[in-house]
């Protein structure tokens, strides 16, 4: 339910930007969609079972993206290649903050030197994000590491207006970009997509999550029963899991696709 509502956020401040720009109410509304993606990414990360398949599962729908984002939102051209990357679209600020994520991750448990050496690279890979001009650049890659950093919720809030006030007062950020705090506590509520999920503890680690619920260890698989039989996974944990994680990644480039033909069109 709550990846439907960042959609919805998100098709609305679209919406916005195409057909009308001078309506900041709009705009307003949409300002809640990021910071919900964001956790969902932090979120993500913790729980994947292969992060390096998450990435690459981002970096995918990432490069199919471009195009359209690009014809939307930069005004590219095919007589002009390269006004397709004249600004990268918001996967790959999420592809950026899953790799200072797995810094960050790797630094743990190292001496304190080595750890500040992964750190300073966390921060390396999210100016990266700004040099490739990814949609919402080193702050959207700071947001995700915020998420993921601070547990507590009211600290969450805390970080997240100090994060936006210091970007909008440094960085060229309309000040509304303050409004995405007011995300924060949708990701408090126990949205009944999780029934497991209580406001305090939001998502569950791996190891609290009932084997039917989760993905089952290969152990304890047997040899009849591969990962390629379909049968031996109950059928309304798996297949709708992973039918609904498609239709949200493919909802971002149909969504700008079918705006951008409707500009033509009009």
């Amino acid at each position: 339910m709550l990846k439907f509502f960042a959609c919805l956020f998100m098709l609305i401040d679209h919406i916005g930007f195409t057909f009308f720009p001078g309506a900041l109410w709009i705009r307003a509304i949409g300002r809640l969609a990021f910071p919900i993606f964001a956790w969902y990414i932090a979120i993500g990360f913790g729980r994947t079972r292969n992060q390096w398949r998450y990435l690459l599962r981002l970096l995918i729908f990432g490069l199919i993206s471009q195009l359209p984002f690009a014809l939307l939102f930069h005004n590219a051209t095919f007589q002009e290649p390269s006004s397709f990357i004249e600004g990268t679209n918001v996967l790959f600020t999420f592809v950026f903050a899953l790799l200072a994520m797995m810094l960050l991750q790797e630094s743990l448990n190292k001496p304190v030197h080595q750890r500040i050496l992964y750190w300073i690279g966390a921060v390396g890979v999210a100016y990266a994000a700004e040099i490739c001009k990814t949609d919402y650049g080193f702050y959207g890659v700071l947001f995700v590491l915020m998420f993921y950093l601070v547990k507590h919720r009211g600290l969450q809030v805390l970080f997240a207006v100090l994060l936006t006030g210091v970007f909008i007062l440094l960085m060229p950020m309309h000040p509304i970009q303050i409004l995405s705090v007011l995300a924060i506590p949708f990701t408090m509520i126990p949205w009944s997509e999780k029934k497991n999920l209580t406001a305090k503890d939001s998502w569950p680690e791996k190891k609290d999550l009932p084997a039917k619920d989760f993905w089952p260890e290969k152990k304890d698989l047997t040899a009849r029963g591969t990962w390629s039989e379909k049968k031996d996974l109950r059928a309304k944990d798996f297949w709708p899991y992973k039918t609904k994680r498609l239709v949200f990644y493919a909802f971002y480039p149909v969504h700008i696709l079918l705006l951008w033909i409707v500009t033509m069109l009009s």
